[in-house]
């Protein structure tokens, strides 16, 4: 019994030198397999990498063609390539956010936020991400929100110079009042969400002055203050009823 116990205790070891590599064998050996490891994995990276990209622009022009769900069927397959080589890229998720709103498919709406809301994490510079983010969040009815995207794109835009944005401003600022309109009045500090309404529609006009919407909106805004009807979707509607 003490002579199992004492077996059972033993720790081997390799003692025949005919068994062990050479001096400096095996670190030679692991170095070699080391770099041609690395520049293995460098080189699927590098492939993976440009085989995205070149998704990428075939998506964009998907889009651009008014294609989306073309372009949606090609870039949920990238995202499994992209995620296995940690390639996450601003372009593409931003087109993908594009082909998930563009396919107008309502459970769509959703996780087209998502990507948006993953453009802006990876440069929060970005502006058409907040702008589409502001979009997919009223559709979401998620209005407090949609609202500080809108004004995180306008801030970005007021950055380009003048001549060159003044009707992207103009759209956004219109974005922007419509979004207003569907925040109860008291959630608005230092004023009415209906009058901050009425002010971007303002703003909107004196940017773009040929803007139809801009005018309209807001010489209905302000002439129906205190009785403007409670989904501005149904408001703009009955503009163009007009």
């Amino acid at each position: 019994m003490a002579r199992a116990k004492r077996q059972a205790a033993t720790t081997y070891h390799i003692t025949n030198d005919r068994t062990l590599p050479k001096k400096g064998q095996t670190s030679t050996k692991m170095l070699v397999g080391a770099i041609v490891a690395a520049a293995l994995a460098l080189s699927v990276r590098f492939v993976g990498r440009s085989y995205i990209d070149s998704k990428v622009d075939e998506a964009v022009r998907l889009l651009d063609e008014g294609r989306p769900q073309d372009a949606l069927h090609s870039l949920k397959k990238m995202r499994s390539i992209g995620r296995a080589i940690r390639y996450d890229t601003l372009q593409f998720t931003f087109c993908l956010g594009r082909a998930l709103l563009e396919s107008d498919a309502e459970n769509n709406v959703a996780a087209a936020a998502k990507e948006f809301q993953r453009a802006t994490d990876i440069y929060g510079a970005y502006w058409p991400a907040y702008a589409n983010l502001a979009t997919t969040l009223f559709a979401l009815e998620r209005y407090p929100e949609a609202l500080d995207a809108v004004q995180e794109a306008i801030s970005g835009v007021e950055a380009l110079p003048s001549d060159d944005s003044d009707d992207l401003r103009a759209e956004l600022y219109l974005n922007k009042g419509v979004i207003l309109l569907e925040i109860p009045e008291s959630r608005c500090s230092g004023g009415s969400c209906h009058e901050f309404a009425a002010q971007a529609f303002r703003q909107a006009q004196l940017l773009s002055p040929n803007n139809e919407m801009a005018t309209r909106l807001l010489a209905r805004s302000t002439a129906d203050m205190q009785s403007t009807p409670a989904s501005s979707k149904d408001y703009i509607r009955d503009l163009f009823d007009e």
